[in-house]
């Protein structure tokens, strides 16, 4: 059992440790607190404390943001809050578990940064159209353009006549925005065998201009 000792005190800390690396946290904080831990007979090092009023140990903790545990000293009752707060054990705990949290915030930020790197941002369209002839649009070219979209992976942002801020636009106008994976998707859709039979049907019933703009990282 003595034996076991030096790795009991240590697991707590060691599985904190496990959990700070993984945590998006980027600011550490730490609670340094004293409390009362009584006792009922003549253990040793145990004393009257007059703040508690009663024969106590007065041990010293420390807890993270999320209050777990890093630390601990078993202190006689007799002493004030801050003693031994700086001494070897205890400490090296506290900026063990110190270098754990910040070790986890920016391994965290530095994966976050690293999967940001390795996407890359969307393609959107954004078509302005003019409908000449609502019924047959609605009902001989949404129906095949809209399977063509779903099929290459395009989702729909925005849809309607818009609210023009500046400048001189078709009172007509419908404006569409859809968001895809890359351009090369987007390419491949528009020259999909599904969406050119659809594009020969729209274009009677309806004007297009349609952009592709990349995506902000």
């Amino acid at each position: 059992m003595i034996r076991n000792v030096p790795g009991l005190a240590h697991l707590n800390t060691a599985l904190i440790e496990h959990a700070a690396i993984r945590s998006p946290n980027r600011r550490v904080t730490l609670d340094i607190d004293s409390s009362e831990s009584p006792v009922h007979g003549a253990q040793e090092q145990s004393a009257y404390n007059g703040h508690f009023e009663s024969v106590c140990y007065h041990p010293l903790f420390v807890f993270s943001q999320d209050g777990d545990c890093l630390a601990a000293t078993l202190r006689p009752g007799n002493v004030h809050s801050a003693d031994g707060w700086a001494r070897s054990r205890l400490m090296k705990a506290h900026y063990v578990a110190i270098l754990s949290l910040v070790a986890g915030a920016v391994l965290g930020a530095g994966i976050i940064q690293g999967l940001h790197a390795q996407a890359k941002p969307p393609v959107y369209t954004v078509s302005l159209i003019q409908v000449t002839n609502p019924d047959a649009y609605a009902n001989q070219y949404l129906p095949p353009a809209l399977a063509s979209i779903k099929a290459h992976g395009g989702v729909l942002l925005a849809a309607g006549p818009g609210t023009t801020i500046d400048g001189t636009l078709p009172k007509d106008a419908r404006w569409v925005i859809y968001r895809w994976e890359s351009l090369d998707v987007v390419k491949a859709w528009f020259n999909s065998p599904e969406y050119v039979a659809a594009h020969k049907i729209g274009v009677e019933y309806a004007k297009y201009n349609i952009v592709a703009v990349d995506g902000v990282p």
